[in-house]
């Protein structure tokens, strides 16, 4: 898997390891998240259910939040321009 990043991109961030709950909105997102889960996994042993006929979460997927809402910015695929085969020039 090729990863092109710009020389010295990675440098310029600054990482950082707090708790969650020093963030409520996503502390909540994320309980929500948890609780939403734990339900799906519990009804996949259920025959018949929703859980057990959709097989899997689809939240993330289609860029929804727990909360419903849906993220601005979601993107399940890419649209990246195909390589370009070169052929050599004579004398390189």
């Amino acid at each position: 898997m090729l990863v092109p990043l710009r020389r010295g991109e990675l440098d310029e961030f600054s990482a950082r390891i707090l708790p969650l709950d020093t963030n409520p909105e996503l502390d909540g997102m994320y309980r929500m998240w948890n609780t939403s889960r734990g339900k799906f996994n519990n009804d996949l042993k259920v025959p018949n259910s929703a859980a057990a006929q959709e097989r899997w979460q689809k939240d993330y997927f289609h860029g929804q939040l727990p909360n419903g809402a849906v993220a601005s910015e979601h993107r399940t695929r890419m649209h990246l321009k195909p390589f370009k085969r070169e052929r050599r020039t004579p004398g390189c």
